[in-house]
């Protein structure tokens, strides 16, 4: 039987409240010395290694976030039982496990290959200037300075946002050149910081932006599925229009223009 601590159920109780927002559904695995969160529609890995006075998770162990009820749990059967009680009763809650067999986190983060280029800081407190109703965030840098902008293709509305700094939205620490516009869902984005304030991404335009946290208090790494869309070709200087696979008309659309995470064969 596993039993977490505090730290690790932080972890479990942000996956639960981003599920039961309506906008991240995921699942958590565990195994050895790492946990991994992956949202259902596969565009997102979270991963949290397990630090060393921690206890590793010698026995792979998977649920749906929803479904988490307690420190301890364990699986019996096939099922996932999470198991709390009092002095005169224990209350059991036995729930389905996520099928691993093609949506293994571990498998895929294995096979997928992205590049550590294009460095960006960015804190939570962006987060008030978005407009969470529009689906979709492009990010681009010119003359070392990021953009971030969100448009409503049916009203024309743009929203640009820059950093007051001189040096626009990049930190001092930060290592980046010039590179297009990409663009990741909004609710991805967000729900990345529900766990910390600032992350660093790495745009490397190659179909999957790399993130990891700036805090101490917890160690985060991932990957967030670039998107694209109709809006967005053309707008990159020198790339010529083409025919996108899973591409769609408009970025206001939620569950469209993403492109998922899966395993490179071989």
């Amino acid at each position: 039987m596993s039993k977490i601590n505090d730290r690790i159920e932080a972890i479990f109780s942000h996956a639960v409240a981003l599920q039961q927002d309506g906008r991240f559904r995921n699942t958590i695995h565990c195994s050895g010395k790492m946990i991994h969160v992956m949202n259902q529609d596969m565009t997102v890995i979270l991963r949290f290694p397990i630090r060393q006075y921690e206890t590793e998770f010698k026995n792979p162990i998977s649920f749906f976030a929803n479904d988490y009820d307690s420190k301890q749990f364990e699986e019996r059967d096939g099922r996932i039982c999470f198991i709390q009680g009092n002095e005169d009763y224990e209350r059991t809650k036995s729930c389905k496990v996520p099928s691993t067999e093609s949506k293994n986190p571990e498998k895929i983060w294995k096979g997928i290959k992205f590049e550590k280029q294009n460095c960006v800081t960015i804190k939570s407190s962006i987060l008030s200037l978005l407009e969470d109703d529009l689906s979709h965030i492009e990010f681009s840098c010119t003359g070392g300075k990021l953009k971030v902008v969100q448009r409503n293709i049916f009203s024309g509305a743009l929203i640009e946002i820059e950093k007051k700094a001189a040096k626009g939205l990049l930190a001092e620490k930060d290592s980046t050149g010039d590179f297009p516009v990409l663009a990741m869902r909004t609710n991805d984005f967000t729900a990345l910081f529900s766990f910390v304030d600032q992350i660093k991404f790495y745009f490397s335009g190659n179909g999957y932006i790399y993130f990891m946290s700036i805090s101490k208090k917890l160690k985060m790494d991932g990957i967030v599925s670039q998107c694209v869309y109709e809006e967005m070709k053309g707008q990159n200087d020198g790339r010529k229009k083409q025919k996108v696979r899973g591409s769609v008309k408009g970025t206001n659309q939620p569950n469209k223009g993403k492109r998922k995470i899966k395993r490179k064969k071989g």
